[in-house]
Parts: C-alpha cells; structure tokens; sequence
C-alpha cells in the first residue's frame, strides 16, 4: 500500500507518497497541468494508493536519505544515490553524474534515463542536472518548476 498526503511550502506544493513509514514518492503539484496522482499511480502498479492526513510535525526539508525508498532498479539506484551527493545550490551534467556514480563517461544516455524515472522530486535532486553544454533540459514537472527549484536553491 502507498499512503499520499498533500504538502505546501511557500512557493510549491507537493504531493508526497509513503511506503511502510518512508518517502517512496514525491510529486510537484503546480499550474502546469501536471497530474502528480496519476503519475503515483503509475509509478505503483498493483500498489492500493490511499489519500491520509500529513503526519503531525512533517517537514519535507528536514528529511534525509534514511527516510527515504528507492524504489527502481540497481543501475536507478545507484544513479539516485549519486544524486543524493549533489549538494544544494550546485548543478552537474549527466555525463559529470555518470562518473560521479562509477560507470565513466559513456553512460551518460543511460544516466539521463534513470534520472527521468527518478520517483522522488526535490529529495533526489534530479533537478540539479543540466546539460553539458549548461541549458536547462527535461524535467518530470516541468522547465518551469525546475527553474524554480534551481533558483530557490542557489539563494539559499
């Protein structure tokens, strides 16, 4: 069973899905027409999906790895753990994260891939890749939250 609440912070809110007491799924929820629970569902085939309240005291911000369920592949995993090291404010290419999680520079198609199949927004930073050449590229939820996302962590 995966569990989902509705979370808001000051600029996104968010749609947050549980998997025995952890962070399995986190969605961006924004005028973009983005359906968070549609992809939750997709994400979790056969999985019952049930609307809770937020647990008392939640904080998306204060949570660490430990909190969280990657729920994919061993190549998915080990590419969302290099994620995980990206530290806020900073940006890298996928070919940069390839190496970054031990499969040298010819990966970085296969990385990229991982990284769009990547459940939990914000948490694993999959918005801090860019491109090489350092545009902004494909984001699940959106250039617009992406932007948004990179901003708000570079003024912190």
């Amino acid at each position: 069973m995966v569990s989902y609440f509705h979370y808001k912070t000051t600029t996104l809110g968010f749609l947050v899905g549980l998997k025995d007491n952890a962070v399995c799924f986190v969605g961006c929820i924004s005028d973009f027409k983005i359906d968070a629970l549609k992809l939750l569902k997709k994400d979790f085939p056969g999985e019952a999906i049930v609307q809770v309240t937020a647990p008392v005291g939640f904080d998306l911000y204060k949570l660490s790895d430990k909190d969280l369920v990657l729920c994919g592949t061993p190549f998915q995993i080990r590419v969302w753990r290099a994620l995980l090291q990206i530290p806020i404010g900073k940006v890298v290419s996928y070919q940069e994260l390839s190496v970054r999680a031990g499969f040298g520079n010819n990966y970085a198609r296969a990385v990229a891939g991982a990284v769009a199949k990547n459940k939990i927004a914000v948490l694993v930073p999959c918005h801090r890749v860019i491109r090489k050449s350092g545009s902004l590229c494909g984001f699940r939820w959106g250039a617009e939250i992406k932007k948004l996302l990179l901003e708000a962590e570079s003024a912190l």
